[in-house]
């Protein structure tokens, strides 16, 4: 068991996507949502060169919000504001299909139950988020922390900055938490900042 290896551990950090829940993503609208990121991004005047050879929904939000910051940094949250809008139309859609994954639901129980704190840091919105979590029976308030992408503009993961917005609001210090994710992103949040890391699969058959 997760604590009996790791017994010094005072808060686990998870992510969303993937980890607590699986989301049933459309392609169709996947695309959408891209390409209307990209027509948003040459309307303020993002440089073409700028997006992505092969764009993703989190690049661009990356690149969109890194260029508007040093540009346009007094319209910065109204840019902010728009994208998280054209996003989260397909988010709650996709949220509607979220099914949770009822091992990891299990492990989190089972730790809240032993005192651990819990958290989520996930690049989604806040109210996807939270259709998400109650589309898997997990209440907002079993989590000290929720950090959605608005919370922290273009730093979002895999910047570690999203990771140690998270350790603060949790007040533990990053060797105290372990990470469950289940991408190279994840990891790469929880070892730039000293943090234990464990793929979600590594952890289904507690």
């Amino acid at each position: 068991m997760l604590l009996r290896r790791w017994d010094e551990i005072r808060a686990i950090v998870f992510d969303v996507d993937g980890t607590l829940v699986q989301l049933g993503m459309d392609n169709a609208i996947y695309a959408r949502i891209v390409s209307d990121m990209i027509e948003y991004a040459m309307r303020i005047g993002v440089p073409p060169e700028l997006i992505p050879d092969e764009p993703m929904i989190a690049s661009l939000w990356r690149t969109i919000l890194s260029w508007s910051w040093r540009h346009r940094r007094d319209h910065v949250l109204t840019i902010m504001r728009r994208l998280n809008s054209i996003i989260r139309r397909g988010e709650l859609l996709w949220a509607e299909r979220a099914r949770p994954i009822d091992r990891t639901l299990a492990l989190l129980r089972k730790l809240k139950a032993e005192g651990v704190k819990a958290a989520v840091f996930t690049f989604g919105s806040y109210q996807a988020t939270i259709k998400k979590l109650a589309r898997a029976g997990i209440h907002p308030s079993f989590f000290k922390a929720i950090v959605t992408r608005e919370f922290v503009l273009f730093r979002v993961k895999p910047d570690p900055y999203h990771l140690a917005v998270t350790l603060r609001l949790l007040e533990v210090k990053p060797e105290d938490a372990v990470v469950i994710g289940d991408s190279d992103v994840d990891r790469f949040s929880a070892e730039a900042l000293g943090c234990k890391y464990l793929n979600v699969n590594s952890i289904l058959g507690y």
